[in-house]
């Protein structure tokens, strides 16, 4: 067979695909004698899947807001030379796909223990009366 394929890209692709279906011809007989079948993927528990994105989702809106609330309140003290160490805020997401927040707790460090009145009091004044103060 050699005479009858050129030696060039193409001679070497012609050869190449030869070989393959020959392979092919030679190994089917040994693919059809095993279950050979795809995983039946319409068995999973739709609700379990959506209460795991839904607490996913949860998840990255609360890291969301605790990262912007920081940040806010850091820029509002700026001007009294106070800082948060982070707010946490407790977030509820209706069914609806609303957003509310019940509470901000606010982490203060050890340097801005002694002025979390005034911290505590310039933040309601920003966030509303939903503001607490909690150790560390």
């Amino acid at each position: 067979m050699q005479p009858f394929i050129p030696q060039n890209g193409i001679g070497k692709l012609l050869r190449f695909m030869i070989t393959a279906c020959f392979l092919g011809v030679l190994l089917y007989p040994l693919i059809s004698l095993t279950d050979f079948s795809l995983p039946d993927f319409s068995a999973t528990d739709e609700d379990l899947n959506e209460a795991i994105i839904q607490e996913q989702l949860r998840g990255q809106v609360e890291t969301q807001v605790n990262d912007v609330l920081t940040e806010k309140a850091n820029e509002v003290l700026k001007s009294y030379r106070l800082s948060v160490k982070k707010a946490v805020a407790k977030v509820d997401i209706d069914d609806d796909g609303s957003i509310s927040i019940s509470q901000v707790q606010i982490h203060l460090d050890a340097r801005n223990l002694e002025n979390q009145t005034t911290v505590l009091q310039v933040l309601r004044k920003h966030f509303g009366e939903s503001v607490v103060i909690v150790d560390g």
